[in-house]
């Protein structure tokens, strides 16, 4: 399935009805490529007619992270990411939009970065030019104009032993 805001995905099932009044979404699969283990499910409504409102949810797993970074950073980061987002409103524009969602990264790495590399010259640490973060999870809720998360939480390898002295 090509879209211009994500990258391509490949399509595993979909349960679709649509009448007159209402586009019911009842189950629609992606997965990264057809070989993958990584789901992205979604189900919703919307309305059609008079009544232009919609209700989405949307969850994910095992969904790897560099095909929907940009382009020009996609070779420095890596992981997998799975969570869940609900998005309501009363039409398909995001000004009118509110939702809630929460996400994961596991196995997430960060390399190759400039300023890592700048860190790593800097310090003389060759091992800071590569961060590795066990699991990030971020919470977040939204009504548009603003934004706001709930809860954060990440682990991450240690970039400076304790040994370092500066």
């Amino acid at each position: 399935m090509k879209t211009g805001m994500v990258p391509d995905l490949a399509l595993i099932q979909m349960h679709l009805l649509i009448t007159r009044e209402l586009l019911t979404l009842h189950d629609l699969e992606l997965a990264p490529n057809q070989e993958s283990e990584g789901r992205i499910r979604v189900r919703g409504q919307a309305g059609l007619k008079q009544d232009k409102s919609l209700s989405v949810t949307m969850n994910f797993s095992q969904i790897p992270v560099d095909p929907w970074i940009p382009e020009a950073w996609a070779n420095l980061f890596r992981g997998e990411a799975s969570g869940e987002v609900s998005w309501e409103g009363r039409d398909m524009k995001l000004e009118s939009s509110a939702g809630r969602g929460a996400f994961r990264i596991e196995g997430g790495r960060v390399s190759g970065a400039p300023f890592l590399d700048q860190a790593a010259a800097l310090t003389g640490k060759k091992s800071i030019e590569e961060v590795e973060l066990s699991r990030f999870s971020l919470q977040f809720e939204w009504k548009f104009p603003g934004w706001k998360s709930s809860r954060s939480r990440s682990r991450r390898r240690a970039l400076f032993p304790s040994k370092v002295k500066f």
